[in-house]
């Protein structure tokens, strides 16, 4: 019985220590795709104003 809730114990944590590391990822996600955005839509723009 103490095992089975120190497992219990031990997945919980594990599990609160994935959502964390999810979150930060995520964010960095964003972060890169905003990036990107930003990134490609400057390179649009200098495209388009060297072919005028």
């Amino acid at each position: 019985m103490v095992a089975d809730q120190k497992a219990l114990d031990a997945a919980r944590d594990e599990v609160k220590s994935l959502n964390a590391t999810d979150e930060q990822l995520r964010a960095r996600l964003a972060s890169l795709r905003a990036e990107f955005k930003k990134t490609l839509n400057s390179s649009v723009n200098i495209l388009h104003q060297t072919l005028k």
